[in-house]
């Protein structure tokens, strides 16, 4: 039976881009879990007030909703590097995974560098019109 996740958070997190558009943070690689594969949760607001202790988005909307994915070979090597190894999830590939195959996951896929032993980095870049209202939802 699945876990209520009502008031859980899971690791979500609120980076503010630059100038720019640009924002850098720092994560860790997910694992997977039921008929998913490894992937990131993003929404793109615009608009909206940021200070340095919270996001109000009164007045903002969303302008896109999306999901950020790995390359499967990397995605293979994590699988068998703890603790990874001791998830209870069958293990889902990324051409499993029903959003990653119908919603062209591989656009939006990052480009990696490093290993699971000393961590990777990773970058995409995404276009996202700010005026458009995101019709997805997370």
């Amino acid at each position: 039976m699945p876990r209520d996740s009502v008031g859980e958070t899971f690791l979500r997190g609120l980076q503010v881009t630059d100038a720019n558009g640009t924002v850098q943070f720092t994560t860790l690689y997910p694992g997977w879990y039921s008929g998913r594969v490894n992937h990131i949760h993003m929404k793109v607001h615009v608009g909206g007030t940021a200070t340095v202790a919270a996001y109000d988005e009164s007045g903002s909307h969303v302008a896109h909703t999306g999901q950020i994915f790995f390359p499967q070979d990397v995605n293979d090597v994590v699988a068998q590097v703890s603790p990874y190894t001791s998830n209870r999830n069958r293990y889902t590939s990324n051409a499993q995974d029903h959003v990653y195959t119908s919603e062209s996951g591989s656009l939006s896929q990052l480009a990696l560098t490093g290993n699971p032993n000393d961590g990777f980095s990773g970058s995409i870049t995404l276009g996202v019109d700010p005026g458009v209202l995101s019709r997805a939802a997370i």
